[in-house]
């Protein structure tokens, strides 16, 4: 099973994941995020012809990677 390691540095915590292939990812974070649920994200838009549309999905994309790590894709195949 990967472990994970938390070591406290001046506000900001650097936490390490070693993974059952042998690697190992550390990243610093100071904010906690608690969620009832994972976003999801209709990607449908990235396949219109108005680039507004597709700004739309990248932003959301975008804002789930960087302050959550995970979401999920609906409408994902083109129409």
């Amino acid at each position: 099973m990967s472990e994970i390691a938390v070591e406290t540095k001046a506000q900001a915590t650097v936490k390490t994941i070693k993974l059952l292939n042998g690697q190992t990812f550390s990243y610093n974070s100071n904010v906690s995020i608690e969620l009832e649920e994972i976003p999801v994200i209709d990607v449908s838009g990235m396949f219109s012809d108005r680039l507004v549309h597709r700004k739309v999905v990248g932003e959301k994309i975008r804002e789930a990677s960087q302050k959550i790590g995970f979401f999920y894709v609906i409408n994902h195949v083109c129409p």
